[in-house]
C-alpha cells in the first residue's frame, strides 16, 4: 500500500486502512505479540481521528464494519463507535462474547462491562 496521507484518502480508503491495520492487530494478539499490537494502536487511532475530523463526522462509516468477517475488525469498530451507536455496538460485542472467539471475546466482555458501568466500583 502506498503511503498516501490520511487527509487525502477517501472515506472508503480510510475504512480499508482501518481494516488492514486492525487485522494485523488481531494477528499480533493471537500470537501474543503485545508490542506489535501496541505499535499499531496509534495508527488505528489516527485513521479514526481523521474520520472523526471530517465534515459530518465520518466516524459513522465504521458502523459498516459491524458485519465484517474478521472478529477483531468487528470488535474494534464497535469499541470506537460505542458512543455513536451504543445499542448496536453492544450487540456486536455481545455476539463476540457469545461466539467465544478468543482472545477477542475477553476484550468484548471487558468493553461491555465498561459500557454497562459495571467496572465503576461501589457507588
Amino acid at each position: 500500500m502506498t503511503k498516501t496521507p490520511l487527509a487525502k484518502m477517501t472515506t472508503d480508503e480510510l475504512l480499508a486502512r482501518f481494516v488492514e491495520l486492525v487485522v494485523k492487530q488481531g494477528e499480533a494478539l493471537e500470537m501474543l505479540e503485545t508490542a506489535a499490537f501496541n505499535r499499531l494502536y496509534p495508527k488505528v487511532a489516527s485513521v479514526v481521528e481523521e474520520l472523526e475530523n471530517r465534515p459530518s463526522n465520518q466516524k459513522r462509516a465504521l458502523l459498516r464494519l459491524y458485519n465484517h468477517a474478521n472478529t477483531q475488525v468487528r470488535l474494534t469498530a464497535a469499541q470506537y463507535t460505542s458512543k455513536l451507536a451504543p445499542e448496536a455496538a453492544m450487540r456486536v460485542l455481545e455476539d463476540i462474547v457469545k461466539a467465544k472467539i478468543f482472545p477477542q471475546a475477553l476484550h468484548a466482555g471487558m468493553s461491555l462491562a465498561i459500557l454497562r458501568g459495571e467496572l465503576l466500583g461501589p457507588k
